[in-house]
């Protein structure tokens, strides 16, 4: 479910890889007409991204292994690679969460 003005690319994306995408009729809220089309479907799903809050807030730990936010993943996968520190973050806004994580993180 996506309210209406999505970028006609981020739908494209997300048919690509096989998924649906709806597209809330303009003066209805998207929580509602997802609502109304998973009462129609007993197979659908609602991921809701955004109904943990109290996630928003990363966890840091002492120990670097412990801390479990976006970032520290990525941290630790970068230790692996040949350039274990870039020179520059680059990323796109979605949720923002990434972004959050890694501006918070270093």
């Amino acid at each position: 479910m996506v309210r209406p003005g999505v970028s006609e690319l981020k739908i494209q994306a997300i048919k690509s890889y096989g998924g649906s995408v709806a597209v809330a009729p303009d003066g209805v809220s998207p929580s509602a007409h997802l609502q109304e089309l998973m009462a129609k479907d007993p197979h659908g799903f609602d991921i809701n991204q955004f109904a943990d809050t109290q996630k928003v807030l990363d966890y840091f730990d002492a120990d670097a292994e412990k801390t479990m936010n976006m970032a520290a993943e990525v941290t630790r996968q970068l230790e692996r690679e040949a350039y274990p520190c870039p020179d520059w973050w680059v990323l796109g806004a979605g949720s923002g969460g990434t972004a959050t994580s890694i501006a918070r993180y270093l």
